[in-house]
């Protein structure tokens, strides 16, 4: 069902207010995009300069901009719709005392200069955004060429489980959303110029006693990638940026 930049604003300041913070505390799931794509990054040849700038697109509550700048030290810009879940994010951003800036802006037109960034995260947005492929070129457009950008999105296969825990009240309504199938993900990214060089597939336990959750480690490790593709939760695409088009003109 199509929906508007304006309705999941109005979802996520509601949902910023709801238990957000509180839901994402018992979900392991949550801290994992973050930690996974720390992992792709380290184990690959990517270098992420010291002292760089990071834009994260869709940076809710600011815990992966946080994280980010913190690992790498980076200088941080977030991004987001939602005024609730930034009000979160600067309480966070100034005891962190990281050079940070936060703004309210949809990530589909970013109002930063091309080649602005040195690396862009985008966490569990692209469902969230109308047109996925419009965030995506803009991520490409803003982060220098060699660049790196980082994208994770749900697996269509989950999208049962997320309405269940959301009906059942075990964790929170993703709202205004179309789940991403990984075709078009790929199809996107490839228009973009963002050059895949490394995808994951991961978590088979989000949430529940630690010795499950740890077993669904053990499991993950084990499994080929082709079967992760198919049935586990996430997907993370370690990217960088191909040289930019000339401007015409």
């Amino acid at each position: 069902m199509p929906f508007t930049i304006t309705e999941v604003a109005e979802h996520w300041d509601h949902t910023a207010t709801s238990g957000y913070e509180e839901f994402n505390a018992k979900t392991v799931s949550y801290g994992r995009r973050f930690s996974d794509a720390i992992e792709m990054i380290e184990a690959s040849d990517i270098h992420i300069p010291r002292g760089g700038k990071l834009i994260d697109v869709g940076c809710g509550t600011g815990n992966g901009l946080i994280i980010f700048c913190r690992r790498f030290g980076l200088t941080g810009v977030g991004v987001d719709v939602s005024e609730g879940m930034l009000e979160i994010a600067r309480a966070k951003v100034a005891e962190s005392d990281l050079p940070i800036e936060l703004h309210r802006l949809d990530g589909e037109d970013l109002p930063f200069d091309t080649n602005s960034f040195d690396i862009g995260i985008n966490f569990e947005v692209l469902e969230h955004t109308p047109h996925p492929e419009r965030m995506l070129a803009e991520l490409a457009r803003v982060v220098k060429p060699g660049g790196t950008v980082v994208v994770t999105t749900p697996n269509t296969l989950w999208e049962p489980i997320h309405w269940l825990a959301a009906k059942t009240g075990l964790h929170h309504s993703e709202g205004p959303h179309r789940d991403v199938s990984r075709r078009e993900i790929l199809a996107g990214l490839a228009a973009a110029g963002l050059r895949v060089v490394a995808e994951r597939t991961s978590v088979l336990v989000p949430a529940g006693p630690r010795f499950l959750t740890r077993l669904g480690r053990n499991v993950e490790n084990r499994l080929p990638d082709g079967v992760l593709r198919v049935i586990a939760l996430r997907r993370i695409f370690l990217c960088v940026v191909e040289p930019h088009p000339p401007s015409e003109g």
